[in-house]
C-alpha cells in the first residue's frame, strides 16, 4: 500500500511538471503549437492529395482498357474527375461498360453512367437486366429505359417470364424523356399504374417492354410470337390526340396547332418522325401475328377509333379496347382477367371504345353506334374489381 502510494504521488507530480514545462514552453515561445498544428495539417493534406493522385492513376490505367470499335480510348481525364468527384467505384463503371451496341461501342457513354448512379439503379440491377437482354440477342435499353426498368419491377429477370399454362400478356410502354430524379413524372410509371400492371401479373405471364419507336415495337410483338410467347392481352402505352395520332411522347412536343378555316387543328412538327408511331401496311403486318382470340388494349387517351379500324384491318379477329376521350389508370375498371375484359369510365361519362362488346348486359357503345359522342349523363360509376 505504501509502494503504490508513492507511485501515485510520484505519477502526478511527474504529470504537474510536464503541464508546468508545456505552460513554460508556450509562455516563452507561443507559436510552437500552432507550427505543430500547422505541420500536421500540412502532412496530412499533402497525404491526402498523394492518395488521391494514386487514386486517379489507378482508376485511368482502369478505364484506358475500355475502347470503342475503332481501338480509341472511351473515357476521357475529365470522366475519371467526374467518377471520382462523385464517388463511383470502377466496378459500377466497369458494369456499364461490358456490353457494346450495334457499332461496337460501349452501350453507355461516361454522362450516361453518371446519370445511373445519381438515379440509384443498382450495379447488381444493371448487371443482370443486361445479362437479360444479351443472352436473347435483345436490343440493350437505353439509359432512359433502365431507368424505366427499374421503375417496373426488381427482378430482371420477371421481363423474361417463363411460359406456363396461365395465358400470356406483353406490355408496351414508352420509354419517353425523364428529368433527373423525377422518376414518376410519366403517367405510365405512376404507382397507380404499376398496381395497374401487378393486377395484369396476377393472371398471366407478363413480358413487360420498354420501347421507344415503331420498329421496336414491332421487334417486340415479333420476338414474343417466334419465342412462343403469343400475346393473349397486348397492352400498347402512348399518347393519343384528337387527329387519330398516337405517339412515344407528350404530344406538345410533336404537334404543332395551325388555323384554318375549320378552327384549330393539330398536325405533325419537326420531331413527328421521332415521337409519332407509324400505323401503315409495314406496321399492319406485325399486327396481323397477333392470335385470332387476343385482346389488344390501348393505353391511350384518345386513339381509341383510328386504332380500332387499324385493328380491324389488319387482326380482325382480334378484341380492341381503348378509350374515346383522356382518361386516366383510375378510370380504367377491370370486369375480367381472362378473357380480359375492361372498362373506362369516369363519373359521368363512358369511354370505352370496343369492336366486340362482352359487357355482358351493359350497354357499351362503340363506333358502330351513331350515339357515340352523346354525353350519358344517367351512366352510374361501375363497382368493377381492380
Amino acid at each position: 500500500m505504501e509502494w503504490y502510494t508513492k507511485s501515485a504521488l510520484s505519477l502526478v507530480s511527474a504529470l504537474s511538471l510536464g503541464f508546468s514545462n508545456l505552460a513554460y514552453s508556450q509562455r516563452s515561445n507561443p507559436n510552437s503549437l500552432s507550427k505543430s498544428v500547422h505541420t500536421y495539417t500540412h502532412q496530412t493534406s499533402q497525404s491526402q492529395k498523394r492518395d488521391s493522385q494514386i487514386l486517379r492513376e489507378n482508376l485511368e490505367n482502369k478505364l484506358s482498357n475500355v475502347k470503342d470499335h475503332e481501338g480509341n480510348a472511351w473515357f476521357e481525364e475529365y470522366d475519371c474527375e467526374e467518377f471520382i468527384e462523385n464517388k463511383i467505384p470502377f466496378s459500377y463503371i466497369e458494369t456499364c461498360s461490358l456490353y457494346s451496341n450495334e457499332k461496337g461501342d460501349p452501350v453507355y457513354f461516361p454522362f450516361e453512367i453518371n446519370r445511373l448512379w445519381r438515379e440509384e439503379i443498382s450495379e447488381d440491377f444493371i448487371d443482370r437486366l443486361l445479362s437479360e437482354f444479351s443472352l436473347r440477342n435483345h436490343k440493350i435499353p437505353s439509359v432512359l429505359g433502365m431507368i424505366r426498368y427499374s421503375q417496373l419491377c426488381k427482378d430482371p429477370k420477371d421481363f423474361f417470364p417463363e411460359d406456363t399454362k396461365r395465358p400470356n400478356a406483353l406490355i408496351l410502354l414508352p420509354e419517353e424523356g425523364i428529368k433527373y430524379n423525377d422518376k414518376f413524372k410519366s403517367a405510365f410509371y405512376s404507382q397507380d399504374s404499376i398496381k395497374f400492371y401487378s393486377r395484369i401479373q396476377d393472371g398471366y405471364d407478363v413480358a413487360l417492354r420498354v420501347y421507344d419507336s415503331t420498329q421496336e415495337l414491332c421487334d417486340s410483338l415479333l420476338e414474343s410470337v417466334e419465342n412462343n410467347f403469343s400475346p393473349d392481352l397486348f397492352l400498347l402505352g402512348g399518347h393519343g390526340s384528337q387527329s387519330g395520332y398516337i405517339a412515344l411522347s407528350d404530344k406538345k412536343l410533336f404537334l404543332e396547332v395551325i388555323i384554318g378555316s375549320d378552327g384549330l387543328k393539330l398536325v405533325p412538327g419537326e420531331n413527328a418522325d421521332k415521337f409519332l408511331l407509324n400505323f401503315d401496311d409495314r406496321t399492319g403486318e406485325y399486327f396481323s401475328l397477333l392470335p385470332p382470340s387476343s385482346t389488344f388494349f390501348l393505353f391511350s387517351c384518345y386513339g381509341g377509333k383510328s386504332f380500332m379500324e387499324f385493328i380491324n384491318e389488319y387482326s380482325p379477329r382480334t378484341r380492341f379496347i381503348g378509350g374515346s376521350k383522356p382518361f386516366s389508370v383510375t378510370d380504367v375498371y377491370i370486369d375480367r382477367l381472362y378473357p380480359f375484359d375492361a372498362r373506362i369510365v369516369n363519373p359521368t361519362e363512358e369511354l370505352t371504345v370496343t369492336n366486340q362488346p362482352f359487357f355482358g348486359s351493359k350497354s357499351i357503345i362503340t363506333y358502330n353506334d351513331p350515339k357515340y359522342n352523346e354525353k350519358i349523363d344517367d351512366l352510374l360509376r361501375p363497382e368493377f374489381p381492380r
